[in-house]
């Protein structure tokens, strides 16, 4: 099993070929906070399909996600994500 950098990948270029590249990811509502050197970003997400007919895009699921950032040489990244979907599925990674 893969993990890291090399499985996002391969989850992004499946997920494309599935979609036929008409996958679309918007976050919004963003919230950055910092509480005692936790840094944590809380924001709403929607996955769309845009599809192929005009007008008959698809809403595929939304929810929130929360990331806790750690800032380093490299710039800030993501120490670790919790995914709350709104249609009762859940994740944390």
């Amino acid at each position: 099993m893969e993990i890291g950098i090399a499985q996002q990948i391969d989850h992004a270029q499946e997920s494309d070929r599935q979609a036929e590249g008409k996958n679309r990811h918007f976050n919004f509502n963003l919230m950055v906070s910092e509480s005692d050197g936790q840094v944590v970003a809380e924001y709403a997400f929607m996955n769309v399909n845009a599809g192929h007919v005009p007008m008959a895009a698809k809403i595929v699921v939304t929810g929130r996600m929360r990331d806790t950032v750690v800032r380093t040489d490299a710039g800030w990244k993501i120490a670790h994500r919790f995914v709350r979907f709104d249609q009762n599925v859940q994740f944390d990674f």
